[in-house]
């Protein structure tokens, strides 16, 4: 599956080819950051932001999530420790 990205902290929105929807919100994340696909922001951890505009805050795969092939997905960096 295919995927936009957007890091909501730039607007930049960058394409996700060849995406298993089996892979984890916490996996797609750390796959992003170790690819230098998001930028490092010290202090901050980042999260995925769910279609009602909150920080998805416990780990599951992009199906239960209910992503799709095609959606727009957006992360963004929060400071480690928030609760959101």
């Amino acid at each position: 599956m295919t995927i936009s990205l957007k890091i909501g902290n730039t607007g930049e929105v960058i394409p996700v080819n060849d995406l298993n929807d089996q892979v984890t919100n916490t996996e797609l994340i750390n796959q992003l950051m170790a690819n230098k696909m998001v930028p490092e922001v010290p202090g901050h951890a980042y999260r995925m932001i769910d279609k009602n505009n909150q920080p998805i805050v416990k780990t599951a795969t992009l199906k239960d999530l209910g992503i799709k092939d095609g959606d727009e997905v957006t992360v963004v960096a929060k400071p480690q420790g928030a609760l959101c």
